[in-house]
């Protein structure tokens, strides 16, 4: 379910943010870093990740919503429609976001033994 919001929010043109086009341009980076943080974080608490392969399964979530974000970032581009455009600062922040995301979870979730 947040994973199909969060595609919509990425392809259909937000009205209200448009409006404050300096905001636009650079604070919605810290919606990209916030929502791939909670998309990742939620990700790790809803699976039973325990060691001896908890690592190898962070990384797969991480490169699985990172890769997430690419196709969203493509679609972007290929959908001009909607007004949205690629940004490489945007894959920037999904990355610090994910790995963010998932630092979090290890430090307050935790793998478990």
């Amino acid at each position: 379910m947040y994973a199909a919001i969060l595609s919509l929010a990425s392809l259909v043109k937000d009205n209200l943010l448009s409006s404050f086009e300096d905001f636009q341009n650079h604070a919605d980076k810290g919606f990209h870093f916030a929502a791939y943080s909670a998309l990742v974080a939620t990700l790790c608490w809803g699976l039973p990740l325990e060691k001896p392969n908890a690592y190898g399964s962070l990384a797969m979530i991480i490169t699985i919503c990172l890769c997430y974000g690419l196709i969203l970032e493509g679609l972007q581009a290929l959908l001009q429609t909607f007004s949205r455009d690629f940004s490489f600062s945007d894959i920037a922040a999904n990355t610090a976001g994910s790995i963010a995301g998932a630092v979090t979870w290890r430090h307050y979730g935790g793998i478990r033994t």
